[in-house]
C-alpha cells in the first residue's frame, strides 16, 4: 500500500476513536511511518453471531439525526441513551415489540447511563455539568446536583453500586470519584496519570483524549470493576479506596492517553490483503461470559471498516481478536451474567451468554 493510503487510514482511525474533551489539532501533522507487521489476529463472532438479536435504529423509528451514545441493562429491558438526549428501550428477551421512548429533563449534555442494581432505576450523567438524572421505574425523574465538587466539568462514565455511585470525571486530579446517593462526594481513588499536555503530541493521532480515564464495568454479581490507566491493572471495588487487584499490568499504553503513530499495525488476510489498526486506542471495559474484555478501535480494510478490535484480559495477558459486525464499529458494550447489549451507529445487538 502506498504511503498516502496509510496516512488516510490513520486519519480515519483517529477520528473514530471514542472522544473525551477535545484538545484541538496538532500544529503540524504527524509523520506516518511504514506500518509494522503484526501476527495474525483472528476474526471473532463473540457478539454479532447467529443467536444474537440485531435490530436497526431505523426499524425502532429512531430519527436519523440521533446517534447512540451508551447502553444499560435492567432486569427486563435494554436502555440506550441517544444524542440529542433521549432514551429508547426494548425488552431483553423475545421480540422487540413496541419500543419505549423517554426524554430526560434538563439541558445538560447527558453522556453516560447505568442501571441501579438495587431497584432497576436509571442514572444518567453529564460530561459538561456536575449533575445526575435519576429516572425511577415509574418514570418519575429527579435532578441531583453533585456536591463537594468544584470547577467546571462533568462525568464521562457512570457506574452505580449497591450503596455508592462511581463517576469518571473529565480531567480531574483524581481518576475516579465516589458519591453517595444524595450526590455528595464521599471519596475518590486512583491518582490521575500524566495528561496529554505532558507528552509528545508530535507523534500522536489520538488528540481527542485530553486526559486519561478509568474504564469501568459491572461484574457478574453486580460488583463494579475498573481498569486504572496509571498502572494498567484491573481492579474490583471494595470499601472506599480499598480496591482489589484482579489482573494486570497489561502490555498496553495507559488507555485513553495517546497512540504513537509508530505503532500502526497490520494484519495479513488469508489469500492476500491487509488490515490496519492502532493498538492502544481503548474506549470501554466489559465482561463477556465472566471474562473481562476491552473494546478497542475500528480495524480497516483499505478505507472501509472491517470490524472492531477486542482484547480479552486473561491474567496478565491481552488476547486480541477482530469482531466482525456487519462492517461496523462497536461503540459500546454492556453485559451482566446472562445477557449482553452492544451498539453501533446503525444497530442494537442483544444476545444471551451460553451455558
Amino acid at each position: 500500500m502506498k504511503r498516502i493510503a496509510i496516512l488516510e487510514v490513520v486519519t480515519v482511525l483517529s477520528l473514530t476513536a471514542a472522544c473525551a474533551t477535545p484538545a484541538g489539532p496538532p500544529s503540524t501533522p504527524p509523520t506516518i511511518p511504514a506500518a509494522a507487521p503484526e501476527a495474525r489476529v483472528e476474526d471473532a463472532a463473540l457478539l454479532c453471531n447467529s443467536s444474537a438479536r440485531i435490530t436497526s435504529w431505523k426499524s425502532l423509528k429512531v430519527p436519523g439525526s440521533y446517534r447512540p451514545v451508551d447502553v444499560a441493562l435492567t432486569p427486563d429491558r435494554v436502555w440506550v441513551l441517544l444524542a440529542p438526549p433521549a432514551l429508547v428501550s426494548v425488552p431483553r428477551e423475545g421480540d422487540v415489540g413496541q419500543p419505549k421512548y423517554f426524554i430526560p429533563k434538563g439541558t445538560a449534555d447527558w453522556s453516560s447511563i447505568d442501571a441501579d442494581p438495587s431497584d432497576g432505576s436509571l442514572w444518567i450523567a453529564s460530561a459538561n455539568a456536575y449533575r445526575l438524572a435519576h429516572v425511577l421505574t415509574d418514570g418519575t425523574q429527579q435532578q441531583i446536583d453533585l456536591k463537594r465538587v468544584q470547577g467546571e466539568g462533568g462525568l464521562r462514565q457512570l457506574r452505580v453500586g449497591r450503596d455508592r455511585i462511581y463517576g469518571v470525571p473529565v480531567c480531574a486530579d483524581e481518576a475516579l470519584w465516589i458519591f453517595n446517593r444524595q450526590g455528595e462526594l464521599v471519596d475518590y481513588t486512583f491518582a490521575a496519570p500524566e495528561r496529554l499536555a505532558d507528552v509528545d503530541t508530535s507523534r500522536t493521532v489520538n488528540i481527542a483524549y485530553a486526559c486519561p480515564m478509568v474504564f469501568m464495568a459491572r461484574g457478574e454479581t453486580g460488583q463494579v470493576m475498573a481498569l486504572n490507566p496509571a498502572d494498567v491493572k484491573l481492579y474490583r471495588a471494595g470499601e472506599g479506596k480499598n480496591w482489589e487487584v484482579v489482573g494486570g499490568p497489561y502490555d498496553l499504553q495507559p488507555p485513553g492517553r495517546y497512540t504513537d503513530t509508530t505503532k500502526l499495525r497490520t494484519i495479513p488476510l488469508p489469500g492476500g490483503g491487509t488490515l490496519y489498526y492502532l493498538p492502544d486506542l481503548v474506549s470501554r471495559l466489559f465482561l463477556h461470559g465472566g471474562s473481562p474484555m476491552l473494546l478497542g478501535t475500528a480495524v480497516y480494510e483499505h478505507d472501509a471498516v472491517r470490524g472492531t478490535l477486542l482484547y480479552r484480559l486473561e491474567g496478565n495477558t491481552l488476547t486480541p481478536s477482530v469482531e466482525v459486525c456487519g462492517r461496523q464499529m462497536l461503540l459500546d458494550v454492556e453485559s451482566d451474567g446472562q445477557v449482553y447489549a452492544a451498539i453501533t451507529g446503525r444497530e442494537l445487538i442483544v444476545g444471551r451468554f451460553s451455558g
